[in-house]
This record gives C-alpha cells, sequence and structure tokens, in this order.
C-alpha cells in the first residue's frame, strides 16, 4: 500500500511537471514565438517587395517585346517595380536574418540593387541598366527558389487577435478542465455513467484537467494577460464547461480530455505559423 502511494505521487509530480511545461512553452509561444511586434510586423516588408516584383515581372513576361508594351502597362510595372524597391529598402537586417541566415546577403546584393537598376531603365531609358537589373533579380529569384522552404516569415497578427486567441483558448481549457474534475460528483447526482479515471483523482486525465485546466489556465492569463482577463477566463470558462456537459452528457468524458488537446494542439500551431 505504501509502494503504491508512493508512485502514484510520483506519478501526479512528474505528470504536474509535464502539463508546467506545456504551459508555459504554449503561451511562450503565443506571446513571444521568438519575434518580436516590430520584427514580425517589419517581415511583412520582405513578402510584399517579393509579391510587387513577382507583379511587375508578370507584366514584362506577358509576351510583347519590351519595347512594344504599352503606355499603361509599363505605368503599371513601374509602379510595382516602385513599390517592391520602397518596400526592400524598409526590410530591416534583424527580420531578413531571422527569415534566414543568408536572406540578407542576397537581399543587399541582388534584390535592392537589381530593383534600383530596372527602375533606372523605366525611368530614364537605361538598357545597360535593365540587363544588370534582370540579371540580379533572377539570380535572386533562383536563390529564393531554391530556399523558400527554409525561409521562415511569421504572419503579422494584430494585438487584438492575438489576445482574443489566447483568452479563447484559455477560456477552453478551463471549461474543459472543471468539466474533467468535476464530472464524478456532478454525473452521480444525475445518475450518469462515470468513468474509472473520473473516480481516480490520480489519473492521468484528472491530473491533466486539473493542472492545465483549472489551475494553468488562470495562473497563465494572470502572467502573461491583463488582471481582469482571469475573471473573464474563470466567469466564462465555467459556463461553457457547463454548457458543454449539459450538450455531451456522459460523453463529456470523452469530449472534455479531447478538448484539452485540441485546444493546446491550437496554440502550438499558432505558435509553429
Amino acid at each position: 500500500m505504501l509502494l503504491e502511494t508512493k508512485r502514484t505521487s510520483m506519478s501526479m509530480h512528474t505528470a504536474a511537471a509535464l502539463v508546467a511545461i506545456l504551459i508555459a512553452t504554449a503561451v511562450q509561444g503565443c506571446v513571444d514565438e521568438s519575434w518580436s511586434d516590430a520584427e514580425r510586423k517589419n517581415a511583412q516588408y520582405i513578402i510584399l517587395a517579393v509579391e510587387e516584383a513577382q507583379s511587375a515581372t508578370r507584366i514584362s513576361n506577358a509576351g510583347a517585346p519590351f519595347s512594344e508594351i504599352s503606355a499603361s502597362d509599363l505605368d503599371a510595372m513601374r509602379a510595382h517595380m516602385k513599390n517592391a524597391y520602397d518596400y526592400a529598402l524598409l526590410a530591416e537586417n534583424g527580420a531578413l536574418d531571422k527569415a534566414h541566415p543568408e536572406l540578407r546577403q542576397h537581399w543587399e546584393e541582388e534584390m535592392i540593387p537589381g530593383l534600383r537598376y530596372r527602375l533606372a531603365n523605366l525611368d530614364e531609358g537605361d538598357v545597360a541598366a535593365e540587363i544588370a537589373g534582370h540579371q540580379l533579380l533572377d539570380r535572386f529569384g533562383d536563390w529564393w527558389n531554391a530556399h523558400k522552404q527554409e525561409i521562415r516569415i511569421p504572419v503579422e497578427r494584430s494585438r487584438d487577435s492575438k489576445f482574443l486567441f489566447q483568452i479563447a483558448v484559455l477560456t477552453l481549457t478551463f471549461g474543459f478542465g472543471i468539466v474533467i474534475v468535476s464530472y464524478a460528483s456532478f454525473a452521480d447526482a444525475r445518475g450518469w455513467p462515470v468513468g474509472a479515471y473520473y473516480r481516480d483523482g490520480a489519473s492521468l486525465v484528472m491530473i491533466l484537467g486539473f493542472f492545465s485546466g483549472v489551475v494553468g489556465s488562470p495562473l497563465a492569463a494572470l502572467v502573461f494577460l491583463p488582471w481582469w482577463s482571469v475573471v473573464v477566463v474563470v466567469v466564462t470558462g465555467f459556463f461553457v464547461g457547463l454548457i458543454v456537459t449539459f450538450l455531451f452528457r456522459s460523453m463529456v468524458q470523452i469530449v472534455a480530455p479531447l478538448g484539452l488537446v485540441v485546444a493546446w494542439g491550437a496554440v502550438a500551431l499558432y505558435a509553429i505559423i
């Protein structure tokens, strides 16, 4: 009996530690994600510059010789090229280095001068600059296409959308956690079946529900979000748990643990992309 008690205690401590690590990793990934807000915002100029350059190239590659391109197409090409050049100049070294360790060199030696040369031809009719610009941009395009799977540029998310995502995940995890912890007594009063995992306070399901939901969610809200978000997470999460319980009845024994897994999986996916 003593050995069994020690094993149960060890399993609870181990599971609690694992859950604490999961919470810290997931919330850190959601809040920090290794990119600051300024870097994330600046990195969008890389994407915009490439997209504008591609738009200009599509016009020049439409089929007609350069000398026969219509005035309207030339104006559109120049507008895209100018936008690409302006965006390229705005991309900072920190964002370029984080996107790919070799990107800054190709950006400075090929992308920016290539765009500048092509603009010189569109503005001044400098054919030599057009040829040089084409060569540089082709070289950059070859490198970009060969390494695009390695280039990591995060999608810019506004503070509002990020905050709403965090609140939603923490609310759901609290709701699923409270369902797991309170299901046995709630079900007994209504004559619903109760699984063995919900009778055993040291089961993995109960430990995950308690530490990642009931304790972890409000704690993460308190540490990483405004203080009042704790109230939102607890109050809204309680009603979410109540609604889910009455919707699924005894099936909530499966839905709640799955909900926890899905919620933290969504956090992990959010941090990756």
